[in-house]
């Protein structure tokens, strides 16, 4: 039975990026992108090879409803653009052009980030010298975490969020290759930084990420136009991906390697869903419409409680339900992910996870086509961000997060007008 439904998903997924390319062309969109996701997860399962438990029936319904959903929404309201490659490339080339001043802020800022930063570095840097990255991890979040609540605000809301924009802004500067080795420097300690702080790998796989999503996006799976294109840096960008699997690996307690632990990292939340729902803690109604849009709701409740108002948050909900670490295998055991259909659930059930689909879906969908009409830097930085956000609907809701609001905030002030007079150029 779970054997059929697997594949039922599978084809499912098949079925509707047959469809988007009819209707839309090759190149990607978040779409397909979404759909490729979701089909890689149903193969695994297919497969066997993890020997996750089976999944319930109603993580099957509710992912076909999801899936199923979102491409309607996306079929109706999305437009097929017929601009060419090197036109969208020289589009965002100019607008870059037009942009060295916010660059070379973002610059500024990150520095100031790291000073800022310096005397929470003095409390983690001991503790990953004396032992390792999992202990820094497990202290970081732990109940007597050494940060303050203050520390973790600014590190997770202010931090993280300009970091982010750096290594987004550098995945399109490689992909255009206006190449800025100063800025790329800064992004590269910018995700060292983080992880010197929290023991997170989740900016080195960013980095990893946004480049891939935006050569796929450009030059499909045409490996050989790559290596020609960029001949010129296979070796440095050999030495920093080899760089980025060594830091992962750190991390690693189990038997897979650091590709299997990704895979695993991918791929498990259904099961760990499957768990939940078995275990009756998901209730449905428990988020009060809060869910939905939650990345800018929990954003003004966090403001409120900067006065000492304990105003509910739903990101919490969402993280207090996932903090136990299940089994969703005789040997893997996870947390903290139950993919995008669990705030969905959480909202009104079923019905939840169909509007939860429309409401993903008219974003992204919008994404696209704002990006197409505009054609600018900040377009594609906002549609690439929305891309590996659905990308990543299979582990949880991206939009159910605060530090997305923050994102998009720092995004409109340091990339959606090109700025003058502010820094000289040299």
């Amino acid at each position: 039975m779970n054997e059929f439904l697997n594949i039922t998903i599978v084809v499912e997924c098949i079925i509707f990026n047959f469809i988007n390319f009819i209707l839309f062309g090759k190149r990607l969109n978040i779409n397909k992108a979404q759909n490729y996701v979701w089909m890689f997860a149903y193969l695994v399962y297919l497969s066997g090879y993890f020997q996750y438990y089976d999944l319930s029936i109603e993580v099957y319904i509710y992912s076909f409803t999801y899936i199923l959903v979102f491409n309607v929404i996306y079929i109706i309201f999305g437009k097929k653009f017929n601009i060419s490659t090197e036109s969208l490339k020289t589009s965002i080339l100019n607008s870059i052009e037009n942009s060295r001043h916010n660059i070379r802020i973002l610059g500024i800022v990150s520095v100031v980030c790291w000073i800022i930063t310096i005397p929470l570095l003095i409390k983690s840097l001991p503790i990953l010298i004396s032992s390792s990255m999992n202990m820094l991890r497990y202290i970081v979040y732990g109940e007597n975490s050494i940060y303050s609540t203050l520390d973790m605000m600014i590190i997770q809301y202010f931090v993280r969020p300009i970091y982010s924009i750096t290594i987004i802004l550098s995945a399109v500067m490689l992909t255009v290759r206006r190449y800025n080795k100063s800025f790329f420097l800064i992004t590269i300690i910018n995700a060292i930084m983080y992880s010197l702080l929290t023991s997170g790998r989740a900016l080195f796989m960013q980095i990893i990420i946004y480049v891939a999503l935006s050569l796929w996006f450009f030059y499909g799976n045409n490996i050989g136009k790559l290596f020609k294109l960029y001949k010129k840096i296979i070796i440095p960008s050999s030495i920093i991906v080899i760089a980025i699997f060594w830091v992962s690996s750190l991390r690693v307690n189990r038997s897979y390697g650091v590709i299997g632990e990704f895979v695993i990292y991918m791929t498990s939340s259904l099961p760990y869903l499957s768990i939940l729902l078995d275990s009756g803690k998901v209730e449905s109604y428990s988020l009060f419409g809060r869910g939905f849009l939650s990345f800018g709701l929990d954003s003004i409740g966090l403001v409120v409680r900067l006065f000492g108002i304990n105003v509910p948050l739903a990101s919490q909900t969402v993280s207090e339900i996932t903090l136990d670490s299940l089994y969703v295998s005789p040997t893997i055991f996870t947390n903290a992910i139950a993919t995008t259909l669990l705030d969905f659930l959480l909202e009104a059930g079923f019905i939840g996870v169909v509007i939860g689909a429309v409401i993903s879906g008219l974003i992204a969908v919008n994404a696209e086509n704002y990006f197409y009409k505009t054609m600018t830097t900040f377009s594609y930085i906002l549609y690439l961000f929305i891309l590996q956000m659905m990308f990543f609907s299979i582990q949880f809701y991206g939009l159910g997060k605060p530090s997305v609001f923050f994102i998009v905030f720092f995004m409109f002030i340091f990339i959606r007008k090109p700025m003058r007079g502010f820094v000289q150029r040299k």
